[in-house]
C-alpha cells in the first residue's frame, strides 16, 4: 500500500426488524452477548424462547402494546421502550435465559432439583419486583394476563390557595355540566369560593404555591 484515501461518511443507524429477521435474532440471540459461558449455553439452546413460542411471544408484545408493525418493520413504542427503562438491566438482557437454561440442563441431566429451581425463580423475580416497587418505579395490574408495567410519576398538586378570605382550602378543578370550574376544597365547611377555568387553571386567582 503506497497511498492512502481519506472518505468522508455518515453513520446509519441499524436497520429496524422484520418479524423474520426478529425471529431469527431471538433464535440467534449469542451473538448480541460478549460473555463466552453465556455465549456457549444460548448457541446450545433455542435463544430466547423455543421455535414453538417465539411467534407467539411477539404476538403477546403487540398486544400489549410493546411493538407495533410499521410497513414490514417491527418497531418498539414508546410504552415499550419506557417499560426497558424501568427494568433493572440484569431482565432486559439475555444473561437470564441463559442462567435458567444452565439450570434446566441440569435439571435434564438429573444433576438438578425441578421444585427448587422453580422455586428460585419465583424468589428472583419477586425479588426484582419489591425492589423496583420500592424504589417507586412501577405499579403492575393484579391481572397478569392483561398486565401492563407503567412507570409511576410523582403526583403533581394540581391544586391552588383559596382566595377566600381565612380560607385554608385548596381550589380544584372540577368537570360540571357546562365544562370545567374550580371549587374549594372547604365546601362542606361553608367557603362557596368558584373560579372559571381559564386553560387549565383557575381564572384571576392568586399565584400557585411552591
Amino acid at each position: 500500500c503506497t497511498s492512502t484515501h481519506l472518505l468522508e461518511k455518515q453513520t446509519t443507524p441499524p436497520k429496524h426488524f422484520t418479524e423474520a429477521t426478529l425471529l431469527d435474532a431471538m433464535t440467534s440471540i449469542a451473538r448480541y452477548v460478549s460473555d463466552p459461558k453465556i455465549k456457549k449455553v444460548l448457541r446450545e439452546t433455542d435463544g430466547l424462547g423455543t421455535p414453538a413460542t417465539q411467534a407467539g411471544i411477539i404476538d403477546i408484545l403487540y398486544k400489549r402494546g410493546y411493538l407495533k408493525k410499521q410497513r414490514k418493520s417491527v418497531i418498539s413504542t414508546a410504552l415499550g421502550r419506557e417499560m426497558i427503562d424501568v427494568f433493572p438491566e440484569e431482565v432486559t438482557q439475555p444473561d437470564m435465559t441463559a442462567h435458567w437454561e444452565m439450570q434446566l440442563a441440569q435439571i435434564a441431566e438429573g444433576s438438578g432439583a425441578l421444585d427448587r429451581f422453580i422455586i428460585r425463580v419465583i424468589d428472583q423475580v419477586t425479588e426484582i419486583t419489591a425492589s423496583e416497587k420500592a424504589k417507586g418505579n412501577f405499579t403492575a395490574s393484579p391481572r397478569l394476563a392483561d398486565s401492563k408495567l407503567k412507570t409511576r410519576k410523582k403526583p403533581v398538586d394540581k391544586t391552588y390557595p383559596c382566595p377566600g378570605a381565612e380560607c385554608s382550602g385548596r381550589l380544584r378543578r372540577i368537570k360540571g355540566k357546562k365544562g370545567y370550574f374550580w371549587g374549594c376544597t372547604n365546601y362542606r365547611e361553608g367557603c362557596r369560593e368558584t373560579r372559571p377555568d381559564n386553560r387549565g387553571k383557575p381564572a384571576d386567582t392568586v399565584k400557585k404555591s411552591a
